[in-house]
Parts: C-alpha cells; sequence; structure tokens
C-alpha cells in the first residue's frame, strides 16, 4: 500500500479550463436559479393586479440576465493540485471531529437558524424530487445542444428562458407563499440548503439538525482549506494551522449554524486574496480570473454583503483615478506619438470601469429592488448620529478582540507589512473592510454593533492579512511559527464561545442587544415527555419569543395537543413560572415545560397541584418539567 502512495506525484498540478462559451451559460444558469426559477417577477402581477405588468416583469429579467452573463463571463484557466485536495478532505475529516456535537445538537432559541429551517423545509414541500430530476436531464440535453450553437446569446438566452419551465409546474405555490416567503433574504441559498434534507426525505426523514448545516460546516472546511493553501509550509503545520483556524471563536461558532453568511465568507476570502489583480487589472484580463467569479457571485447570496462590494467598488474607482492621473501624465509628457499610442482611450477605459461596477453589482441591487417594491421587510436605515455613540465603538473594539481572538492581533500586524512592502493597495482594501462593515450595521441600527455574524464579512480580509504575516515568519524562523500557531490554537480554546457537549455560550457575540443563540435540550426533554406523558396535553411556557417545536414533534413522530404561553420580556422567572401553572390548571394542560432564563431553578410557587417532575440541563441552559 506505502509503494502505491510513492509511485503518486502528489505535487502533481492539474490544469482546469472552462472557455468563455461554458462561463456564459454557467453564470446564466446561477442568473436563472436566483431571479427566473426564483419567481420574484410573479410577485409584480400579484401586487399590480397586471399581467402585462408581470410579463414585463419577466422580460426585463431575463433581458438582464442575458446582458449580465454574456458581459461577466471570460475564459478561466486555474491549477489544482492531488495534495490540495487531499488537505481539503483531512480537514473535512477534523473539522467533523472537532464540530461533531455541534453538528448535531438541538436547534437553538433565538438567532434566526429556526427560520432558515423552516423555510428550506417549506421548499422541500413545495419541489417535488421527480420533477427535479427531469428538470435536470432537461437542462444537460439543452446544454449538449446549445453548444453546437455559434451563437453565445443565444445560449444564454435559451438558459435563462429555460427557467420559466419550473414556475408553470411550482410557480403558483411560491405567489401563494407570498413575497416575504420569497423576499426577506435572497432564496437562491435555499435551493443550495433543500439538497442533502431532499435526499435524506427520500430515504428517511429530513428531521435532523445536521442535514441542515451542511452548507456552513462545508464553507468553513473550503476557508481553512483556501487559508492554508497560501501558506509555505509542510502538510503537518498546513494542518495545525487550519485547525488554528477553524477554532478562531467567530469561525468555530459559525461552523454549525444555518446562515447565509458563511458561503459568502468563501467567496469573498478568494477575492481578498486575489485583490491587488481585481483592483488593477483592466477589463479584459479580469475576466480570467477566478477571483473575478467569487466576487460576482457575492451579491447572489447575502444582501448585507452590498458592504463588501461596496469596498471593493470603491478601490476600484480609487485604483483607476490614480492609473488615470499617471496615464494623463505619461501622455503629456511623451517625447514622441508612438508612446500616446500604447495608452488606453480615456473613454473606453471608463467603459471599461463601468462594466465592472456593473457586473459586481448588478444581481445584489436588482435583488433589493424586488425586496423594497414588492415587500415591507426592514431595509437600511442610516442614523448617522450612532457614530457619536461612544458605545459603538466599545462594542466593536471588543468584538474584535473576543471573536477573532489572536488572528486580530497577526492581522494588524500582517498589515503593517504590508504597508512596509508597498503594498497599499492591498492594505487600504483590507482596513477599509474591517473598519466600513462594523460601522455601517452600526449605524443601520446601534444594536447591531459588534454582532458576531455581522463580522464574518470581516473574517476574510483578517485571515489574508495575517496570512502575509505568517508567511514572513515560516520564511525566517520555522520554529517561531510553530511555536506561534501552538500559542494560537490554545489560546482560542480558552476563549472558545462552544461547551464541550456541543452548546454555545449564551449572549456570546452581542454587546448592546440579545440577538444570540439560546441552546436548550429540547429534544432530550420532549422525548423523555413523549415516553412518560404520551397522551397529556402540554404547555411550553417561560421564553418571551416563540421556538419551533414543529421539528421536534415530526422528528418524535409525536403530536400533542400543544400551546405556547409567551412570558414577558425581562421577566423574573419566579413570575413567569406561576403565571404558567395558572394558566395550565385554567385551561386543563397536565404537563408544562417550562424554559429558565440561565442554569438557576426558580423557587417553585406553593399550593399548586403541579409538581417538578424533571430537570434538563446542559452546559448552557435548563429546562424544568411539571406534572400535574
Amino acid at each position: 500500500m506505502l509503494g502505491i502512495f510513492k509511485k503518486i506525484n502528489l505535487d502533481r498540478s492539474y490544469d482546469i479550463f472552462f472557455p468563455r462559451a461554458c462561463v456564459n451559460v454557467l453564470l446564466a444558469s446561477m442568473f436563472s436559479l436566483a431571479f427566473v426559477i426564483t419567481p420574484y417577477w410573479s410577485l409584480i402581477g400579484k401586487k399590480t393586479g397586471s399581467i402585462t405588468a408581470e410579463i414585463a416583469g419577466l422580460i426585463f429579467t431575463i433581458g438582464l440576465g442575458i446582458a449580465w452573463s454574456y458581459i461577466s463571463g471570460g475564459d478561466i484557466r486555474a491549477k489544482i493540485s492531488l495534495k490540495s485536495l487531499i488537505l481539503l478532505v483531512i480537514m473535512v475529516g477534523g473539522l467533523a471531529v472537532i464540530n461533531f456535537n455541534a453538528l448535531n445538537y438541538n436547534i437553538p432559541w433565538r438567532g434566526d437558524e429556526d427560520f432558515h429551517i423552516k423555510k428550506t423545509l417549506d421548499l422541500l414541500k413545495i419541489i417535488s424530487l421527480k420533477w427535479v430530476l427531469l428538470y435536470l436531464i432537461f437542462q444537460i440535453l439543452l446544454f449538449y445542444k446549445i453548444f453546437q450553437k455559434p451563437w453565445r446569446l443565444l445560449r444564454i438566452t435559451v438558459v435563462l428562458i429555460s427557467g420559466i419551465i419550473p414556475f408553470l409546474f411550482i410557480g403558483y405555490i411560491f405567489i401563494k407563499n407570498g413575497s416575504s416567503f420569497l423576499l426577506r433574504y435572497p432564496f437562491v441559498d435555499y435551493w443550495f440548503f433543500a439538497v442533502v434534507p431532499k435526499i435524506a426525505s427520500v430515504i428517511n426523514s429530513p428531521y435532523s439538525e445536521i442535514l441542515f448545516r451542511i452548507i456552513p460546516f462545508l464553507s468553513v472546511a473550503v476557508i481553512v482549506w483556501i487559508f492554508q493553501s497560501k501558506l509555505i509550509s509542510s502538510w503537518i503545520m498546513k494542518i495545525v494551522w487550519g485547525i488554528s483556524c477553524a477554532l478562531i471563536p467567530i469561525v468555530l461558532y459559525y461552523s454549525s449554524i444555518l446562515y447565509l453568511e458563511l458561503p459568502a465568507a468563501v467567496l469573498m476570502l478568494v477575492v481578498c486574496f486575489r485583490i491587488k489583480g481585481l483592483l488593477q487589472k483592466d477589463f479584459n484580463d479580469i475576466r480570467h480570473d477566478p477571483g473575478w467569479y467569487a466576487l460576482i457571485l457575492i451579491g447572489f447570496i447575502k444582501e448585507t454583503a452590498i458592504t463588501f462590494l461596496f469596498c471593493f467598488v470603491v478601490c476600484r474607482i480609487l485604483a483607476y483615478s490614480v492609473k488615470a492621473i499617471q496615464n494623463y501624465r505619461s501622455q503629456s509628457s511623451a517625447k514622441n506619438a508612438m508612446e500616446t499610442k500604447v495608452q488606453i482611450p480615456f473613454t473606453k477605459s471608463l467603459i471599461e470601469e463601468i462594466l465592472i461596477v456593473s457586473s459586481s453589482l448588478g444581481p445584489l441591487l436588482l435583488y433589493l429592488i424586488f425586496r423594497s417594491y414588492l415587500t415591507s421587510t426592514r431595509t437600511f436605515t442610516p442614523n448617522l448620529a450612532n457614530l457619536l455613540n461612544l458605545s459603538s465603538y466599545q462594542a466593536i473594539g471588543q468584538s474584535l478582540v473576543q471573536q477573532f481572538g489572536p488572528y486580530l492581533l497577526f492581522f494588524i500586524c500582517g498589515w503593517i507589512l504590508l504597508l512596509v512592502r508597498k503594498e497599499f493597495t492591498i492594505a487600504g482594501f483590507f482596513m477599509l473592510l474591517v473598519l466600513f462593515i462594523p460601522l455601517f450595521h452600526a449605524v443601520d441600527n446601534i444594536s447591531f454593533a459588534g454582532y458576531s455574524r455581522f463580522n464574518l464579512f470581516v473574517l476574510p480580509p483578517i485571515l489574508a492579512g495575517s496570512s502575509f504575516l505568517f508567511n514572513w515568519m515560516i520564511e525566517r524562523k520555522k520554529y517561531i511559527a510553530a511555536v506561534t500557531v501552538a500559542g494560537i490554537i490554545l489560546l482560542n480554546l480558552v476563549i472558545s464561545p462552544v461547551n464541550s457537549d456541543g452548546t454555545k455560550i449564551p449572549y456570546w457575540g452581542n454587546y448592546l442587544a440579545d440577538t444570540s443563540e439560546h441552546y436548550y435540550p429540547y429534544q432530550e426533554a420532549l422525548s423523555w415527555i413523549k415516553d412518560t406523558y404520551p397522551q397529556n396535553n402540554l404547555l411550553s411556557a417561560g421564553a418571551f419569543y416563540p421556538y419551533y417545536f414543529d421539528f421536534y414533534f415530526n422528528k418524535l413522530d409525536w403530536f400533542p395537543t400543544f400551546h405556547t404561553l409567551s412570558a414577558q420580556k425581562g421577566q423574573a422567572d419566579k413570575q413567569a413560572l406561576s403565571i404558567a401553572v395558572d394558566s395550565a390548571e385554567k385551561n386543563h394542560y397536565q404537563v408544562i415545560l417550562f424554559q429558565v432564563v440561565g442554569k438557576a431553578i426558580p423557587v417553585y410557587p406553593t399550593g399548586t397541584p403541579f409538581n417538578k417532575v424533571k430537570i434538563f440541563q446542559n452546559d448552557a441552559q435548563t429546562l424544568l418539567v411539571l406534572y400535574k
């Protein structure tokens, strides 16, 4: 067996080439999934009551998709080695071990994970596997045929128009669910979230937490893989560096929660590592850069990615302005006409810059236009007075230290190293991201200052900036680099926000408001109640915010008579428990599942027919079961 591995050249690189025609069609497919198969355009007819307006919306969407796909695409060449693929597999396995308990733990109370899981399950109910398979077969045949056509625009148009086909079978259900179902967040994410649960539902059941956390988990694995691939270390040290990255508090926290930010962070990291070329190349060259496709796909994933794209556009405009001034001075001082002819005409270069900005922002702006017109979902409402509030800066500063741990220090040192090397373009872009993204959310709502989920978009520049320092250390003193990474791992373990049982520390990543996840042993408690009191009515109490109990009722195949009694926000557990007991007795509920804020068990009210029969605790929170 060892002899077989010796014969394999692990350092061998494999060339990957996609011709422009293929890239154009793939971009059109993504646009079709995001804006045609996902029928935002159909809601126009529902809102206006006009079929003409709906058709006009569809034509506009398809037309924009054709233009975007055609303009944005170019030939792509890349290389990948067998060693890097093996490292990816190793990191996936290592991260699975590190996150095993968290990946399988209960859906938290608060946060938005229950919202995303419910929405994914709703999508599973809409789509039929047989129609998906038929559509995929149709797409494969379509791709085969369209590549025999000489016209690139025809290929793109056919792909985009074919996206109407799914709407003919399931579109009415999307319209029935309404605009909030489609437009609360970019809906394209849920098509990908639904893949693994849909396969599981065919085999057994989709009601398993880990099935919905595969995408964020794999996103972290890819982030770690990209990061370690940029370090000039041995195999073993690359793995160690990868573990240090995976244990960054904010990375470890979100590795096992279904949110939309991490897939976008993967693309942002690619952009950060290739940002110099993306800011300096002209439009023709930039379309051959793999980082360009990471950049233009970011806007499909999350609306708050506008912060990252805005920073790119600002830096691109600055770089273009500097280049234009230099060209003007060069033309003015040219000694002969031959020197002036090599300059790119100003009008042409300006048009190219407009195309770069349009390709980068186009998909996200289209989504925001649909959302602002078709739904009343909360939008960005800036309050510049928040910039005068010192608590905003205190929260942001505390969040960067707490959430990124020692990597923040190494980023700062790496950023200084970039300045010393006169890499002002890269350093400027990284620092703009680190400062602008938290301030943007603080200006929107001061309660969001420093919020950990929004800081996920700060992760890419911090990793990319840190890598410059780490490589500088590795090149000079490998043993110092080894001691450094060991210290990083130990410190990250000490400040880890994830408990050994897979729960996460309550209130972590929140500073001016509680919007984070709280982990309770719901499944354990409900399973015990099902086995002990299967026929009794159940009252849930103690929580001021609703919880998605339906997931566990389906998972346990148990559907009791159930009611939720909401507590008042800030209400003491003792008072909430007393009210719950009175309500249960009045409304003939025999079992109470009471959610305690924290782990301290409240004083039990005397003189009631209910008795505490079971206490369920994890490393984070407590549930009480009372029985009459």
